[in-house]
């Protein structure tokens, strides 16, 4: 008989440790708000509603592909998120760490993207492309094209802004951490910054035009190192690259350059 307890009392303990997991996981997917109000334009937005000491993630998976993409995420704010890989079904998840690099998933949601026109997303405002109508660049960019008639006009118009008003800021360069994000108000002001700088400022302020802009890292023959640029699509012609940064440098030093640069020259690894 006292075995029979025993193995009973042990049998108890066992169940009430597997159910510790189980209703951790309820209470923090309790703590994370997700919107699909904006899905219709690939965009998600996520909030995980308490103060963490711990990083966060987001994990976006496209579930035919298995291609992913993670994103930071900061506790207590609304952060929204393209879904960048293609209509299809998706899987978003809150992703909380334990400690150093390993985190574990807290909650997660499925969604269906179904866009129209797929470059209708990249005129969102996103975590790393964030903007609103009352910011001061977002003004300047609609008195600089109150004029203009055509995307085109608007895209040479601010392209030709940034590229003789802004210089590169060596020393950011040399201290920027991962996980750095542009504040493009900031960077109005002081007219200088990194190409990743230069990048968010000007798909903000063409998305805010209505001109459909890529926030992209990766590679070029024209620069050393990681780099971020803009794809810019023009009716006529596409998607195109266009880099402020590596043209600003060659206004500064009296060199010849153009707007629009060859495929053959930019490697894309990242689009948000």
């Amino acid at each position: 008989m006292r075995i029979k307890k025993m193995i009973g009392a042990i049998l108890l303990l066992a169940i009430l440790c597997m159910s510790f997991p189980t209703a951790a996981l309820a209470q923090e997917e309790d703590l994370i708000q997700f919107d699909e109000s904006n899905l219709e334009n690939g965009v998600i937005s996520v909030r995980y509603n308490e103060d963490s000491d711990k990083k966060l993630k987001v994990k976006i998976v496209k579930l035919d592909t298995q291609e992913k993409r993670y994103y930071d995420l900061e506790a207590e704010r609304m952060e929204s998120y393209l879904l960048p890989l293609g209509n299809g079904s998706y899987q978003i998840s809150v992703l909380k760490q334990i400690e150093g690099a390993s985190y574990l998933s807290v909650g997660k949601i499925q969604v269906e993207l179904l866009l129209k026109d797929e470059t209708s997303q990249y005129l969102a405002s996103i975590q790393n492309v964030e903007w609103n109508s009352e910011m001061a660049s977002i003004r300047l960019a609609r008195e600089l094209t109150a004029e203009a008639t055509t995307d085109q006009e608007k895209v040479a118009i601010i392209y030709d802004f940034m590229v003789k008003n802004f210089s590169y800021d060596y020393d950011k360069a040399a201290t920027v951490r991962p996980g750095y994000r542009t504040d493009v108000e900031e960077c109005l002001i002081e007219k200088k910054g990194i190409c990743y700088d230069y990048a968010a400022l000007m798909a903000c302020m063409l998305r805010s035009v209505d001109v459909p802009t890529k926030l992209v890292k990766g590679y070029t023959t024209r620069m050393a190192g990681y780099h971020a640029w803009n794809q810019v699509y023009l009716e006529d012609s596409g998607w195109v690259n266009i880099d402020t940064t590596a043209d600003s440098f060659y206004y500064s030093h009296d060199m010849s350059y153009q707007m629009v640069k060859a495929d053959s020259e930019y490697q894309m690894k990242y689009e948000m």
